[in-house]
């Protein structure tokens, strides 16, 4: 299941990492796809294992907190706790069906969300810094680098160790004023 996954999201980031950005039209659903496929570009040119995608996580987490900051007009971590809770069992339940992972014995140990953020300008005057996703995605990646805390959680190895893996969601948003709003969500699930 893993594989499928995998080359699912290979071929997907072939067809979407390209596709020009019509920001009269701004699709966050790709944008978030293509940061959550540039996250684990990066990833690996570190040598790191890449994350898993939790669908659960991305509408419920990810969007949740981006549109958070999109309404506050701000970039901050809000306040989740109850939203994690109902929300907890559900990413994990997903990530164990989805690797087809064996809890029979144990119940798995999920740990997380770390949480990063940023905030952007789509452009100076009236030229836009960033033509594709792709392109866009790369940019906040070295921006959140940028941020030592920042870069310890996304250069972080959630699933070095036997039976633990990583798991992450992505959200952009695009706001009044030009800006963009992104958060990215990273949870750990450990496993006998």
């Amino acid at each position: 299941m893993k594989k499928i996954l995998t080359s699912l999201l290979v071929l997907f980031s072939l067809t979407v990492n390209s596709q020009v950005i019509d920001w009269d039209n701004f699709d966050s659903s790709i944008a978030d796809s293509v940061y959550f496929v540039e996250m684990n570009k990066f990833r690996d040119s570190l040598g790191l294992l890449p994350l898993t995608y939790s669908k659960i996580s991305h509408d419920n987490i990810s969007l949740y907190v981006t549109n958070q900051n999109v309404k506050e007009d701000r970039i901050f971590h809000p306040d989740k706790t109850k939203v994690v809770e109902k929300y907890n069992t559900l990413i994990e339940k997903e990530i164990v069906n989805a690797l087809d992972i064996n809890t029979s014995y144990n119940p798995p140990l999920f740990v997380g969300p770390w949480e990063v953020g940023s905030v952007a300008w789509t452009k100076q005057g009236k030229t836009y810094h960033y033509s594709t996703y792709s392109q866009l995605t790369q940019y906040l990646i070295k921006l959140l680098c940028s941020s030592k805390p920042h870069h310890k959680i996304i250069t972080k190895e959630y699933g070095k160790i036997n039976k633990a893996v990583g798991i992450g969601s992505a959200s952009i948003q695009l706001a009044e004023g030009d800006k963009l709003y992104t958060t990215f969500h990273i949870w750990t699930l450990y496993y006998n």
